[in-house]
């Protein structure tokens, strides 16, 4: 586990084993919270699950970490001691729109976690939060993902062909004007 500076998790149940090839890919992941517990636990983990984790214990070190590094998954306590939540996932959006920021809380509403989701997380977890739901939001989170960035070369490939197909249209166009 790389750390930004320290790191911080909060006690969390196992329900699937830890095995490297149940992971679809490896991604680099955030895990900020000054639990210190929960971040171990959640770190060695996904680690576990075959990902390179970077933990930290506050939200400004997590911020300055998002600043400089692309990474595709965050996942941080709404509430830290010098920054919560939603200023990370707004870092997130800014710096890296297209990884996903998932928000743990111990203390969650209805009308915060409707803020976290139409502000652009991918998920909102409330306490204890299980291994076996954190390792299902990654692979969900992943998959998206990877279906986002298929999306986009298919978007370019097929705008490419249109664009080449165009082009032969107006070639045409003109041999027959000029006959």
């Amino acid at each position: 586990m790389r750390r930004a500076d320290a790191v911080t998790v909060s006690t969390m149940t196992e329900e699937e084993p830890q095995d490297s090839s149940t992971a679809e890919e490896a991604a680099t992941i955030l895990v900020a919270g000054e639990d210190e517990g929960m971040r171990t636990t959640l770190a060695a983990n996904l680690e576990d699950q075959g990902h390179q984790v970077i933990a930290c214990e506050t939200g400004i070190e997590a911020i300055d970490y998002l600043r400089n590094n692309p990474l595709e998954i965050v996942i941080t306590d709404l509430r830290l001691p010098d920054a919560d939540g939603f200023e990370i996932l707004e870092v997130v959006k800014e710096v890296n729109p297209d990884a996903a920021l998932v928000l743990i809380t111990g203390c969650g509403t209805l009308e915060t976690a409707v803020k976290a989701l139409n502000e652009g997380a991918f998920a909102y977890v409330t306490k204890p939060v299980s291994m076996g739901e954190v390792h299902g939001i990654v692979r969900s989170a992943l998959r998206q993902r990877r279906l986002l960035l298929e999306n986009r070369r298919l978007l370019k490939e097929l705008q490419r062909s249109n664009k080449e197909w165009s082009d032969e249209v107006l070639i045409r166009r003109r041999a027959e004007e000029a006959l």
